[in-house]
């Protein structure tokens, strides 16, 4: 006799090793066998994407830009929160610029 279990892959396992176990109890187990079937298929090619108008770029946004923030600056050190710090986190704290103003010389 050959069953047929379809499902999800971890439903059909497990039906299939409980529905063993008790063929196994009776003597009446073969084989057994899952078979997982490739999932749903796409739903079809995807359109080509449409080109991206022309769109000119004015100079008023960019003289904003060009002067730096203090607030963009990368914080390495999770110590001292220095921007200028080498020292990085998990770096040993003798390494923060700031190590012996807190005591920890």
């Amino acid at each position: 006799m050959v069953v047929k279990i379809a499902g999800d892959v971890a439903s059909v396992r497990a039906a299939v090793m409980t529905g063993a176990e008790l063929a196994e109890r009776q003597q009446g187990l073969v084989a057994q066998k899952v078979i997982a079937g490739p999932g749903r298929p796409a739903a079809g090619p995807c359109p080509a994407p449409s080109p991206a108008p022309d769109v000119a770029v004015t100079e008023e946004n960019t003289a904003l830009t060009d002067a730096p923030s203090h607030s963009t600056e990368r914080v390495t050190c999770n110590l001292c929160l220095d921007p200028h710090c080498p020292r990085q986190k998990g770096d040993p704290r003798s390494q923060c610029l700031h190590a012996g103003k807190r005591g920890d010389a």
